[in-house]
């Protein structure tokens, strides 16, 4: 899939493994996900009726221009590279899915594809029009190694 625009629409970034969007609406526009698959939503407000056959975690993080909880952050990335590695693929999403989900994106592409920082911030670019538009996330994750 290919990014809809800069808001909305969910963007491949790692085929059959990685996903990211804004809020999500309407779940039948979801990839087929298999069982161990996992729905992280970092907006404010929960999803309403999230398929129930997925791991479904709500963490309400801002977009402001300080860090959310890296400790958390770490821990739902490292959950995420698990169903990963068991099969499952992992949805990322927030209000525009831009800057919360790329931040979470940013770290399991880091992980799973053995990027340093500035790549990591250029692939999410490249591939999320309008992504890490908050300069916070971006200088994070730019300084990876």
């Amino acid at each position: 899939m290919t990014n809809e625009g800069a808001v909305g629409g969910i963007t491949e970034l790692i085929p059959g493994k990685l996903y990211q969007s804004g809020s999500i609406t309407d779940y039948a526009r979801l990839p087929s996900f298999r069982p161990q698959s996992v729905i992280v939503d970092l907006d404010r407000k929960i999803d309403a009726n999230p398929p129930p056959q997925l791991t479904y975690i709500h963490w309400a993080v801002l977009d402001m221009p300080q860090l959310p909880d890296m400790q958390r952050m770490d821990d739902i990335a490292d959950f995420c590279i698990r169903a990963i590695g068991h099969g499952g693929a992992v949805l990322s999403h927030c209000a525009a899915g831009l800057n919360r989900s790329s931040l979470l994106s940013g770290l399991i592409i880091h992980r799973l594809m053995g990027l340093r920082g500035p790549q990591v911030v250029a692939y999410l670019r490249q591939h999320r029009v309008g992504a890490l538009s908050n300069e916070t996330f971006a200088r994070f994750l730019a300084g990876l190694t």
